[in-house]
């Protein structure tokens, strides 16, 4: 691995682990306040927990996300390509859009159940 590509690793890890800590962060504020405030009746603390809970859903989005990005990493150790070809960056692209397209129906099928 060249330097340009661990830097850009190191790069997308601090930013995701600030952006996950902010987002925490705002969570547990915004439902202090409301505690604060006395609103504490079981349907408001259900929506705060629905709004900003960590749902099953987006668990499966991570894991499918990163499962497919994986899958087209693997792929491209694989497929010959030039140094300047965008080759890697199609089939990255096409595989996370997989992830994503999963992810959607597994969604839209359980969405329409309820």
């Amino acid at each position: 691995m060249d330097s340009n590509t661990s830097v850009a690793i190191m790069f997308v890890a601090a930013f995701s682990a600030m952006a996950f800590v902010i987002d925490r962060l705002l969570s547990y504020r915004l439902k202090s306040r409301v505690v604060k405030s006395g609103i504490t009746d079981v349907e408001t603390i259900k929506l705060l927990n629905k709004v900003n809970g960590y749902t099953k859903l987006q668990a499966l989005k991570w894991a499918l996300l990163l499962f497919f990005a994986g899958v087209g990493l693997i792929i491209i150790q694989f497929i010959p390509y030039d140094l300047n070809s965008p080759l890697p960056y199609g089939i990255e692209a096409v595989s996370i859009a997989t992830g994503f397209f999963i992810y959607y129906l597994i969604l839209f099928k359980s969405t329409s159940n309820t």
